[in-house]
């Protein structure tokens, strides 16, 4: 399975103490609700009978909501209820081991905090690597904080696609994200968060639109402006889920990174927007009104072979839901 730095910018962790005495289940829902398309289930307190029993329900859950799931440390038990992948701390399973009893197509993540563990990453068979912690964190009180600065040279060391984790706050997201971090793990910002759906929302919409902020800067300089994949006929290529963020004169919600490889239209479902979805894009040929339940092919104006885009929802409800999928007759094979 692809795993594209950037693709999924909030990485949420679970634990087992820090979820302000609801049950872990419960936070992740909420998660997933607010946006999030990439849980990691992390517990290093039950057995692996209820281990197991937490992360098939862990599982049932991301199915529902289109993400991803990784599970920690325990490659047995991933395997056996078939999670996207693994992550591996320094002292797990040997990624080798880990990578021939997954196969090539599981996520494979390891841990790193040092030079050396990020040198020693390089040949390792893994999807990506985490750096950190960023920041002090009580997650993982034993380690030194390394920083942004130090963060991004050991990035420079490996040529994997990375992560980063470890105190992370919401007040600290404009900076990374303008800085070069593509994805970052949380724990505590989302699992003590009073409203965990609220927070998630808000996280997501201020990396976008920090990233949109960057984003006008590069097409300024002719560089282009996200980063995603080439979408295939029919595919679903921009999803949004969750609860939106309040705006003071409306509710909106930024669909970014969608790439066309060709010219032609795009579909568009208002699954719950009420009483309409209005959608609006620089490379859309017009704005268009779509009501609740319906389905329309859009005009599209891709006129080079790599087009990065964005798109704005607007509607009247403080629940949006839908999807953008390429026209089945337009898109790239």
């Amino acid at each position: 399975m692809q795993f594209l730095p950037g693709k999924y910018p909030l990485y949420f962790v679970t634990d087992h103490n820090l979820n302000a005495g609801r049950p872990k289940l419960e936070v992740i829902a909420a998660a997933l609700l607010g946006g999030a398309k990439l849980i990691q289930f992390r517990d290093k307190v039950l057995s692996d009978t209820e281990f197991e029993a937490e992360a098939i329900a862990a599982l049932e859950l991301c199915r529902k909501h289109g993400a991803t799931l990784l599970i920690n440390d325990r490659v047995a038990i991933a395997k056996k209820i078939g999670a996207d992948g693994v992550h591996l701390g320094q002292e797990d399973m040997n990624p080798a081991e880990a990578r021939h009893f997954l196969g090539p197509e599981a996520i494979l993540g390891i841990s790193t905090h040092d030079e050396k563990e990020v040198q020693a990453a390089q040949t390792l068979p893994v999807t990506y690597i985490n750096i950190g912690p960023m920041f002090p964190t009580g997650t993982k009180d034993h380690l030194h904080d390394l920083g942004l600065n130090e963060v991004l040279r050991l990035a420079s060391l490996n040529s994997h696609p990375w992560t980063t984790m470890g105190g992370i706050k919401q007040h600290h997201l404009a900076e990374l994200f303008q800085r070069g971090v593509k994805t970052v793990s949380m724990v505590t910002e989302i699992s003590l968060a009073e409203d965990v759906e609220q927070r998630t929302a808000e996280l997501l919409e201020k990396i976008s639109a920090t990233k949109i902020q960057a984003g006008e800067k590069t097409q300024e300089k002719g560089q282009g402006v996200f980063a995603a994949h080439p979408i295939s006929r029919g595919e679903n290529i921009g999803s949004f889920e969750g609860t939106v963020v309040d705006h003071p004169t409306q509710h909106s919600l930024t669909l970014e990174g969608v790439i066309v490889e060709s010219t032609g239209p795009l579909r568009f479902l208002n699954h719950s927007c009420a009483p309409n979805a209005f959608f609006t894009g620089r490379w859309l040929t017009a704005a268009h009104s779509i009501s609740t339940g319906e389905e329309i092919t859009i005009d599209y104006l891709a006129t080079e072979k790599i087009i990065s885009n964005g798109f704005m929802c607007r509607c009247g409800s403080t629940k949006c839901r839908g999807w953008i999928g390429a026209s089945t007759s337009s898109a790239t094979d």
